[in-house]
């Protein structure tokens, strides 16, 4: 009786588990990428307007904080420009961190776009993508095709709006 009742749970739990989680295809981001982000690092919130304007051209405008508030950052190719109040300055992209939160979710969102390297899972009415981006794990959460969060590691958790 005990041994029935062991595989018995063992049944159930493991065709639950098969009913939530399913292997499914990556749903590729568009590359013309445009979304309202909620960007949290550590205890720090940023809210930011994301576009994609070609392959490898990104372009940040934060809207909060107030501190920030009207930042533009452009990374183009192998420069990246910052202008806020009139004032503009160019870099070198190699030149700059490697894991700030402009680069880490540039590249994890390139590689959505691209649908390369990407694993995905349906997880009831949400699809959860899982790769490897510049060393760091990341999960995003897809709904109705639609992009509504990414974690990166611990590094950073994006909301899109």
């Amino acid at each position: 009786m005990k041994k029935l009742l062991i595989v018995g749970a063992a049944v159930l739990l493991s065709s639950c588990s098969g009913a939530a989680r399913q292997a499914k295809e990556p749903v590729k981001l568009p590359e013309e990428f445009e979304k309202n982000a909620v960007v949290t690092v550590g205890e720090l919130e940023y809210t930011a307007e994301l576009h994609r304007k070609g392959a490898d051209i990104w372009e940040w405008e934060f809207t909060q904080p107030d501190t920030i508030k009207g930042l533009k950052l452009t990374a183009a190719g192998d420069s990246c420009t910052m202008e806020l109040e009139g004032l503009r300055v160019s870099a070198d992209r190699s030149k700059l961190p490697e894991y700030g939160m402009m680069p880490l979710l540039d590249g994890v969102l390139e590689q959505l776009i691209s649908g390369k390297n990407v694993s995905c899972v349906a997880q009831g009415k949400t699809l959860l993508e899982t790769g490897t981006s510049q060393g760091l794990d990341y999960t995003a959460r897809f709904r109705d095709g639609e992009v509504v969060s990414v974690e990166i590691d611990q590094a950073l958790r994006v909301k899109f709006k």
